[in-house]
């Protein structure tokens, strides 16, 4: 990290580049989830000072692959950041670039003047961001295409052999599984503390939370605990899905009801649970009493 904020000079050649790149793909690894958009903003500026580019930048595609975001971006001194500017971007005004892209074929033009005229769209985007040079090349992950990792020259034109585009392939796999492994961490974490059904918190996280809280700062400490009339039968009678659907709306009513500090979780089957921190007792009874209404207004059926 100390070398990536004061990187040393260093000789513009391949072996110097692919040093580079071993040195960040190491550096990733042994980066905590939280802290991988930092890294990759980091790393943007290194790769792009290295490549000789006046800007770097990482574009991911949207998971029902209508829109294209760009995510991150470095640009060198005197570049205007195109950030702001590009995101959520629909994938049909992209889909000469996308198309190229999900066919694993780089794109890289030296020449905008040279885009071909399918191009149309892109070629005057390009321009309007005063770009000369480009280079893109896909990031894959488990041989789907989620984005590209891109490189613009602005102050002249530039020509990227093979491999150098070779080590940014290599550079582009790492960001997307640097993200896909983060995105994969979050979903660990989200089950481990919630309820699939409800979005409630579940019982793990609520018997967490009350060791947590259980000092006095946050005295006065009160639980209500409640559960729902006729769960069984409304399963027996309608079927699992009626069930869920009541499971469902209670969880709303109690979620509606609270503040934002308290845990409302679901402690299992039927059952609900809910922490309150710094609430004494004449605080508790008037959320029953909130929820109690709430339910009367909810009921139907």
């Amino acid at each position: 990290d100390a070398n990536e904020d004061s990187p040393q000079p260093v000789r513009k050649d391949l072996q110097g580049f692919a040093k580079l790149v071993a040195r960040i793909s190491a550096s990733f690894m042994s980066t905590p989830p939280e802290n991988i958009d930092k890294k990759i903003g980091k790393a943007l500026r290194i790769i792009g000072k290295f490549s000789d580019a006046d800007r770097s930048y990482v574009f991911l595609i949207t998971k029902d692959f209508k829109y294209i975001d760009n995510t991150s971006e470095w640009t060198a001194d005197g570049i205007e950041p195109q950030l702001n500017n590009c995101r959520m971007m629909p994938c049909i005004q992209y889909k000469w670039l996308l198309d190229r892209l999900n066919a694993r074929e780089d794109i890289c033009i030296e020449n905008l003047d040279e885009m071909p005229p399918e191009a149309g769209f892109l070629t005057e985007t390009f321009k309007a961001q005063d770009i000369k040079s480009i280079a893109l090349v896909p990031m894959l992950y488990r041989n789907h295409l989620k984005g590209f990792l891109g490189f613009d020259s602005v102050k002249k034109m530039k020509k990227w052999n093979e491999e150098e585009l070779s080590l940014l392939r290599i550079m582009g796999n790492i960001f997307i599984n640097a993200i896909e492994n983060h995105k994969t961490d979050r979903k660990i974490k989200y089950l481990s503390f919630y309820d699939s059904l409800t979005g409630l918190y579940n019982r793990a996280y609520f018997e967490e939370e009350l060791k947590r809280l259980n000092t006095k700062r946050q005295l006065p400490l009160s639980i209500i605990i409640g559960d729902i009339n006729g769960l069984k039968l409304a399963n027996d009678a309608f079927g699992h899905m009626e069930g869920d659907r009541l499971l469902k709306a209670s969880a709303a009513v109690l979620r509606k009801c609270c503040r934002e500090d308290d845990i409302v979780a679901r402690w299992g089957g039927d059952e609900f649970a809910i922490l309150l921190p710094k609430t004494a007792e004449n605080e508790t009874k008037e959320i029953i009493d909130r929820i109690k209404n709430t339910v009367d207004k909810t009921n139907n059926k």
